[in-house]
């Protein structure tokens, strides 16, 4: 089987959901599926994480580049977003037919990336590995209302998301019960 994993962070980087994604891509490697990662360069603190493996190497890992301006303010960590969002799909739209592509959450909204790569490739299965919950983390943190028109822009997004998803994995039931009554259910 094909497998692609999507997420910003990945071993070497300090980041949990890199760690996570490296455990997943390893275990897969070792059950005989070939392993794609795509991943950034820039670390979470804003380091360089590593570079690219090898062709042949499996699980191979594929490094787009960022600025990794990291994370102490927030026009840094947009920046570094847009830049792997964009590096990301054109990396998704040039890969040969996957069987499965399992986006992590980080940066939220990725998985668009896995979904245009399903457009091209209908068979290819697209899974969300919820990490977060956008945009109810920055609506609960105050730091976005929750009716205003990004958080509406969000919602209406995630809609349309999850009615292409193969499969959701959240973190806990609650987690779940959160993105599938709000996004799954009509």
């Amino acid at each position: 089987m094909r497998i692609t994993i999507i997420n910003q962070f990945y071993i070497p980087d300090l980041a949990p959901t890199g760690h996570l994604a490296a455990s997943l891509a390893e275990h897969r490697a070792a059950k005989g599926d070939v392993v794609t990662v795509i991943t950034s360069r820039g670390g979470y603190m804003g380091q360089q994480a590593g570079r690219s493996g090898e062709e042949d190497e499996n699980p191979h890992i594929i490094r787009v580049w960022t600025p990794a301006l990291g994370k102490k303010r927030a026009y840094q960590r947009l920046i570094d977003y847009a830049s792997f969002y964009l590096l990301t799909i054109l990396q998704t739209v040039i890969l040969p037919r996957q069987d499965v592509i399992i986006s992590l959450t980080t940066p939220p909204f990725i998985v668009i990336a896995a979904l245009l790569h399903k457009l091209m490739h209908p068979s290819t299965r697209v899974v969300l590995w919820s990490m977060d919950c956008y945009p109810e983390v920055v609506e609960r943190a105050g730091l976005l209302k929750k009716n205003s028109v990004l958080s509406r822009l969000m919602r209406w997004l995630n809609t349309r998301i999850f009615h292409r998803l193969d499969h959701l994995v959240s973190l806990d039931t609650a987690m779940h019960t959160l993105l599938t009554e709000q996004y799954v259910e009509d």
